[in-house]
């Protein structure tokens, strides 16, 4: 799980590779060895400017390993030859299908983590007691907040970062049950590696799915 975090941070900025000096910690103790909280302001794709904030033990210290290496990039790696190289999607994706025998790509984690924005945004109202045009604009809110968290158009984030069954559901107001149900289910499961908001979204795959 720690990797799908990592990834999901990777994917959130939508930038590979990433220069050195583009991303800079705000909270630090030593040389990233005790970092919890960090602050990456980074650029883009289409020179988009990204703040990407996260808290995480373990990745942080991923990420204080890879400030060790030496090169221009912050995410790389030194070959035999003494070259440095950027870790671009291309090496993460190939890295993806081979250690799952999947067609898995940084896309699906970047899926992954829109999907648990809508999720959560979505769970703090009601739908059953909305009307259809109250549910149609608290999903606009909720595509809203996801695209700006991914740094997408609203558009390209309700057509490719979401998983469509999170918004079907919720415009026909099965959403509640579902998320009843999913928070029963995951009161008993373990997910010590997941936050509040991934582990109901998980809990809610298999319905969603369906």
């Amino acid at each position: 799980m720690t990797l799908i975090k990592a990834l999901v941070v990777v994917a959130r900025a939508r930038a590979l590779p990433i220069f050195r000096q583009t991303a800079s910690a705000s909270t630090q103790c030593g040389r990233y060895s005790a970092l919890r909280h960090s602050l990456y302001h980074l650029t883009g794709k289409s020179g988009q400017h990204r703040e990407l904030e996260f808290a995480d033990k373990k990745i942080a210290k991923v990420i204080s390993e890879c400030a060790d290496i030496d090169g221009q990039f912050l995410f790389c790696y030194k070959t035999a030859d003494g070259d440095y190289l950027a870790v671009d999607s291309t090496a993460v994706n190939e890295y993806l299908r081979a250690i799952t025998h999947e067609s898995i790509t940084a896309k699906d984690f970047r899926t992954w983590s829109g999907s648990v924005i809508a999720v959560a945004e979505l769970a703090n109202s009601d739908a059953a007691e909305l009307t259809r045009a109250q549910r149609k604009k608290i999903i606009s809110a909720a595509v809203a907040t996801t695209a700006q968290a991914l740094g997408n158009t609203k558009a390209v984030c309700r057509s490719s970062y979401i998983h469509p069954a999170v918004l079907a559901a919720y415009a026909t107001a099965e959403f509640d049950t579902m998320v009843k149900q999913a928070e029963k289910t995951s009161r008993k499961q373990s997910g010590a590696e997941l936050s509040q908001a991934e582990q109901l979204f998980a809990t809610m795959l298999p319905a969603l799915s369906s």
